[in-house]
């Protein structure tokens, strides 16, 4: 059994090794996946607004912290056999490939200028386009844990933990107007000065690489993870609805106080639910389907025009389709998925 029982190598008559994953780990990154999805075509708006707006920026927004959590969780192995840079050049062809292949959708024009052009550039390619941030994000969460690390667990933990209350802050600060009307709150409410690999990516790819490191996951018991589920998702719910009511600015919430308690909470509870596979296809499905929903919802909305419920279904269904030709590609250009 490989260390903490998360992954083994079950050895075949035939002498063959055959991985075994957890497969409640896999369906949680599906789940995920699917919450990204209703998150970008507007899931129940066309039904009500308050469920809407506690799913779309409540329930939803535990998505992107889980992947960055499993993601870090994994990472820490990976730090461990010294194989960063193997880690760094995947993840960056994986976001490179995927850049250009999205190009089309987010290069800017020069209507405004070379100067304008070439900013818009920079920031995109650092950021991220869409739904790519995340793949920049978690690249440079990975740079500064791998940093701040060798100065000790405890400076980067205090550091992750400050990283997340400042993106709360900004948040907050922003969609409540509390410096007024101006640029500079305007400014706050710009996705990418609180949605970023610092104040996102960075602390919830921590926690998890630290909850490997410490064996947090077997020294929790399933009833305390289960308690900490239902504590966090009664409070994202409070926080969520206390935001429908009472924020005065842009209402999209991404940093969230809630998700610090509950999105560990959920990792560790599936993993505790240990499903045995021997299969990494589940895995790749999660994985495509984030990264061609985007093109799914671009196609179909070109071609029909639905309610954000009905496009929400059809995007999935897209997507999985998509992901299954993507797959099949895999097996002999690996580095698309």
């Amino acid at each position: 059994m490989a260390r903490r029982g998360v992954l083994r190598h079950r050895i075949k008559s035939t002498g063959e090794r055959v991985l075994i994953r957890n497969g409640a780990l896999d369906l949680l990154k599906i789940i995920m996946a699917l919450m990204v999805i209703g998150m970008h075509t507007g899931f129940l708006t066309d039904v009500s607004d308050l469920v809407s707006y506690v799913t779309l920026n409540g329930l939803f927004r535990i998505a992107v912290p889980v992947f960055l959590i499993i993601n870090g969780y994994f990472f820490y192995r990976t730090s461990s056999t010294g194989d960063e840079s193997g880690w760094f050049k995947r993840v960056a062809l994986l976001y490179l490939i995927w850049m250009a292949l999205y190009l089309p959708y987010w290069l800017p024009d020069y209507h405004n200028g070379l100067p304008s052009f070439v900013v818009k550039l920079v920031r995109t390619i650092f950021f991220g386009y869409y739904h790519l941030w995340y793949l920049a994000g978690m690249l440079g969460a990975a740079v500064v844990l791998s940093i701040l690390v060798k100065l000790g667990s405890k400076i980067t933990l205090l550091a992750a933990t400050l990283a997340f209350i400042l993106g709360v802050i900004i948040q907050y600060a922003g969609s409540y107007a509390v410096l007024g009307a101006g640029d500079l709150t305007a400014t706050l409410t710009l996705r990418w000065v609180h949605r970023n690999f610092l104040l996102v990516s960075f602390p919830f790819f921590c926690a998890g690489y630290f909850l490997n490191k410490f064996q947090v996951v077997d020294r929790v018991k399933v009833g305390t993870a289960v308690g900490f589920v239902a504590i966090g998702l009664v409070s994202l719910m409070i926080e969520s609805l206390l935001n429908f009511y009472d924020a005065t600015g842009d209402r999209a919430f991404d940093n969230l106080l809630s998700l610090a308690i509950l999105c560990p909470a959920i990792f560790i509870l599936f993993m505790k639910t240990n499903v045995k596979v021997g299969s990494k296809e589940i895995a790749k499905y999660s994985t495509g389907i984030y990264l061609v929903h985007v093109l799914a919802i671009f196609w179909i909305q070109k071609f029909f025009s639905i309610s954000s419920t009905v496009l929400t279904a059809a995007v999935a269904v897209v997507a999985t389709i998509l992901t299954y030709g993507l797959i099949k590609a895999s097996r002999r250009l690996p580095f698309i998925l």
